[in-house]
């Protein structure tokens, strides 16, 4: 170690972190918040439902929700949820984050029952993280029937469907469109093609 680092010159100290990982997750926790969007009142508006910590009992089927993890933004949509509703929730939750100066953040729209672990994690009893799957049965094993098969007739073209419309014994020639014309190709550059190019070959 000494050899190596010695070209290199005095080595510095290293600070010790600032923040520990926890003081960053309870204050990420603390920022944790619950909207309901609803028209049940003849108009739409937005209330706030709750805070950290979220429960999941505090959704809605009849509603959509915003729920602002602090870091990102998701509208959560109720399966009884109006049309109005669905139809304006990205719009609220693009204007709450502006007003939050956050505009650099993104929004992510779930559905109720499509609900992502990252979404999940949000609410302090929201158990069923993974899809449950059952490893003690197996499955029967298949048997494979085995079949003659003709290997010629494979090849053979007897149906006019199966034969070439083109054998390959006329002439090929390619044209490069240009301003929605065809500029025929110049037989020493057959083969180049470029990216953004459209092509006619015959």
């Amino acid at each position: 170690g000494e050899a190596f680092g010695a070209p290199l010159g005095a080595r510095a100290a290293i600070p010790a972190g600032t923040a520990s990982d926890e003081k960053h997750e309870a204050a990420s926790a603390a920022a944790r918040k619950l909207y309901r969007v609803s028209d049940a009142s003849g108009a739409l508006k937005v209330d706030e439902a709750g805070s950290y910590p979220l429960k999941k009992d505090m959704l809605d089927t009849n509603d959509v929700f915003l729920v602002d993890s602090g870091t990102e933004i998701f509208v959560w949509v109720g399966k009884k949820a109006s049309a109005e509703e669905r139809k304006n929730s990205m719009i609220v939750a693009g204007k709450y984050l502006n007003q939050n100066g956050r505009s650099n953040n993104k929004a992510t729209k779930l559905n109720e029952g499509t609900e992502a672990p990252l979404f999940k994690e949000l609410f302090s009893d929201w158990k069923d993280m993974r899809v449950p799957m059952d490893f003690s049965k197996k499955p029967a094993p298949k048997k494979r029937v085995h079949a003659e098969v003709d290997v010629g007739a494979l090849l053979e073209m007897t149906n006019p469907a199966d034969t070439l419309v083109d054998d390959g014994s006329g002439k090929l020639k390619i044209w490069r469109i240009e301003s929605f014309e065809k500029v025929e190709v110049s037989e020493d550059l057959y083969g180049q093609f470029y990216a953004g190019d459209s092509y006619i070959v015959l």
